[in-house]
């Protein structure tokens, strides 16, 4: 999601914007003509792929989008959202003719769909029927007069897995990839250590890297220099149980993606004035089940180490505390999903 920021605003949800990352809101009115300045919209992409063997007679079909396929059976999802689009307008500038935005997203997700149940907490990785619809579902480039309403598209894999595809005026804008990895509604021990645990625990994980430029260029569409940079929300979600008793643990970057450094704990307000600081919570799953002090606290004072960080691969620890509420917290984590998907550039 970026934060406004003079002139440079869009909107992009990530995977599950009810049960991860919060969207950001486009038109109201999602029916309405594509704008003229939207016209000039144009984009590149990669075609995500999942890495399973696929039978030679077996053919990719587009399907519409049901919940009868998540909600069928029982299961553990893994996802991987990939964007990149480009917009270029014309200046009355003989120095410099041309401003282009680009907008580079990725994000990876699991999460579960699970029927409804006592033992069942809906939300960050957890959804439920009645939880369902398409927007919430699957990732959303929510358009605005500044760029445009998608074109979404769902396919079936020879390989079993899906794929959503986004389009804007015949531009393929972003994909999504969706892999099954369990038939239970379970979280697997993906690669968390708490330190109140000392084992490694069953956890969901997502996370995104999300960059948003202003370039100037000359008549070739060569680099002049950089306008700016659009502030963004670059988050990891961290989820252990699938109950009333879940914990979720979330850190907030608010300008640069999240890297491979340490990183200060520190309130939002004071994170969001010194960026190579974050923001750190631990929270319940969703509005509805109980804030307990002492057991969700936000992080006041801590470190996180990031060790490891790319689209599909991170690990490091950390450790904070609440030094109002006496909450503490601290723990290592290492999620590895580069068995499941590969990046090809997509024929031009």
């Amino acid at each position: 999601m970026i934060i406004r920021q003079k002139n440079l605003f869009i909107c992009s949800a990530i995977i599950l914007a009810a049960a991860a990352l919060t969207a950001c809101g486009g038109s109201s009115d999602s029916k309405k003509t594509v704008s003229s300045a939207a016209k000039q919209f144009s984009s590149s992409s990669s075609m995500i792929t999942a890495t399973s063997s696929s039978s030679s007679l077996a053919v990719r079909q587009e399907i519409p989008i049901s919940k009868d396929i998540f909600y069928k059976e029982p299961g553990l999802w893994l996802a991987f959202t990939h964007l990149d689009a480009t917009r270029r307008f014309p200046q009355n500038d003989v120095q410099k003719p041309f401003r282009e935005e680009r907008l580079r997203e990725t994000s990876v997700n699991t999460y579960i769909f699970a029927s409804e149940s006592e033992s069942i907490a809906p939300g960050v990785c957890v959804l439920t029927p009645s939880a369902f619809d398409e927007a919430k579902l699957l990732p959303a480039f929510v358009g605005s007069e500044l760029y445009c309403i998608t074109n979404n598209r769902f396919f079936h894999e020879p390989d079993n897995s899906y794929t959503m595809e986004y389009r804007c005026e015949n531009e393929l804008v972003m994909t999504t990839r969706i892999v099954k990895l369990s038939d239970q509604s379970r979280f697997q021990d993906l690669g968390l250590t708490l330190s109140d645990a000392q084992v490694q625990q069953p956890a969901c994980a997502s996370w995104n890297i999300s960059t948003f430029e202003a370039w100037f260029l000359d008549k070739d569409g060569k680099e002049i220099e950089r306008e700016g940079r659009a502030g963004m929300l670059n988050k990891i979600f961290i989820r252990t149980g699938v109950d009333n008793n879940s914990k979720v643990i979330t850190f907030t970057r608010y300008e640069d993606p999240l890297s491979v450094g340490v990183f200060n704990i520190t309130p939002a307000s004071i994170s969001q004035l010194l960026l190579q600081n974050v923001d750190a919570q631990v929270s319940s799953p969703n509005a509805s089940v109980p804030f307990i002090p002492g057991i969700h606290f936000p992080g006041r004072k801590g470190e996180l180490r990031i060790d490891t960080f790319t689209p599909l691969s991170l690990s490091g620890n950390f450790n904070m505390e609440d030094t109002f509420g006496g909450g503490s917290l601290s723990g290592s984590f290492s999620f590895d999903f580069r068995q499941y998907f590969k990046e090809v550039p997509t024929p031009q």
